[in-house]
């Protein structure tokens, strides 16, 4: 698991996240915007359309399997709320 060995609040799935469309990503994070901090593990095209929203940035490699986005964001959640604070790409790692 991606949490495993560190210390992390309990491990929720949700369920909307499969196969999500802009409008379940949006969902998700209004659903949870009160969180101090929120990880997301999931897949694109809905993750790299996610960060474009939230950050007006479009990665340069785009967000390739295995990427991890970091992001700064105001919440509620609405375009343009936050800032990539960290890319990592696999490419990156080798």
């Amino acid at each position: 698991m991606v949490l495993d060995g560190i210390e992390a609040p309990e491990q929720m799935l949700e369920p909307a996240l499969w196969e999500a469309l802009e409008e379940d990503l949006i969902g998700v994070l209004q659903k949870y915007r009160e969180a101090e901090s929120l990880m997301l593990v999931g897949h694109n095209p809905g993750f790299e359309w996610l960060v474009q929203w939230m950050t007006n940035q479009r990665p340069r490699l785009g967000i390739q399997p295995g990427t991890l986005v970091i992001i700064d964001a105001d919440m509620p959640p609405a375009p343009g709320c936050g800032q990539i604070r960290k890319l990592v790409q696999p490419s990156d790692l080798t």
